[in-house]
């Protein structure tokens, strides 16, 4: 894997491309095989027990830092939007339907 970084004068952000290198080839071009947008990076500031709870939570599952703060992150959110749906089907203002998505 190699990251590309933005070009002077590009305004998007750099890509995480997927290559292979072609052994048939005999120019050597690359083979993309997928094309990702890099994540963005976002800082916050944790309370120390926040920090030891993320902390638990990555000994827990044998992963980086990073990584735990992304799956609990992800989590709160779909938790989230659940009692937001759960919220809004309650007050009638969307169908059941609408709320299972």
């Amino acid at each position: 894997m190699i990251t590309f970084l933005p070009i002077t004068g590009d305004s998007r952000q750099g890509v995480i491309i997927d290559f292979v290198l072609s052994p048939i080839d005999p120019k050597g071009y690359i083979t993309f095989n997928k094309c990702y947008n890099m994540p963005k990076v976002v800082t916050a500031q944790l309370t120390d027990e926040r920090v030891r709870e993320v902390e638990e939570f990555m000994r827990a599952h044998s992963i980086d830092r990073s990584t735990a703060i992304r799956k609990l992150l992800e989590k709160s959110l779909d938790q989230w939007k659940i009692e937001r749906a759960v919220s809004k089907y309650m007050k009638g203002t969307i169908s059941l339907m609408k709320a299972s998505e």
